[in-house]
C-alpha cells in the first residue's frame, strides 16, 4: 500500500535521472564512437517499450490474472464461515463473536514491554547487514574476523 504509490510518484524523477545517466554514457566515452548507432537504437527501443500503452495494459492484466488465480485456488475450508451462510443476518452474530475472540486473544498476548530480545537482535542484524559488503571491501577479512572475535570474547 506504500511502495506502489511511491514508485508511481517518483517515476518522473527517475525518468529524468535515467536520461542524464544515458547522456553520461556518451559524454564520458563509455560508449565508443563505433557503438553510438547501436546505443541510440537500444535507447529508442527502451523508450518505445516504456511508453507503450499495450505493455501497461498487459502488466495490469497479468496483475489481475495473478490475483484471480490466487483467489480461485484458495480452498473453501480456509474461507470465513460467513461465506457459506444462507441467512445474511446470521453473519453479524458470527462477525461480532469473531471480533470479541480476536480482541481477547490480542489482550492476552500483550506484554508490558512490546519488544523482546529476539526482535531487537533481528532488527539490529537486518540494519547492519547492508553494511557488511562495505566493511569487507574496506577492511581485510582477517582483520574483521580478529576484531569480531575480540568483541564476542
Amino acid at each position: 500500500m506504500i511502495a506502489v504509490p511511491l514508485l508511481i510518484a517518483t517515476q518522473p524523477a527517475c525518468i529524468l535521472r535515467l536520461g542524464v545517466l544515458a547522456r553520461h554514457f556518451l559524454d564520458s566515452g563509455l560508449v565508443v564512437e563505433s557503438d553510438h548507432e547501436g546505443f541510440a537504437a537500444a535507447t529508442a527501443s527502451t523508450l518505445r517499450l516504456r511508453d507503450a500503452t499495450v505493455i501497461e495494459f498487459a502488466v495490469i492484466a497479468v496483475a489481475y490474472a495473478i490475483v484471480a488465480a490466487v483467489f480461485y485456488s484458495e480452498s473453501p475450508a480456509n474461507l470465513p464461515a460467513w461465506n457459506f451462510l444462507e441467512n445474511p443476518l446470521q453473519a453479524q452474530r458470527l462477525s461480532a463473536m469473531s471480533n470479541i475472540n480476536t480482541l481477547a486473544a490480542n489482550i492476552y498476548a500483550m506484554r508490558l514491554i512490546p519488544v523482546d530480545t529476539r526482535s531487537v537482535i533481528a532488527l539490529v542484524a537486518m540494519t547492519l547487514l547492508p553494511f557488511l559488503p562495505v566493511v569487507l571491501i574496506v577492511l581485510p577479512l582477517d582483520v574483521v574476523v580478529k576484531d569480531l572475535a575480540k568483541f564476542l570474547i
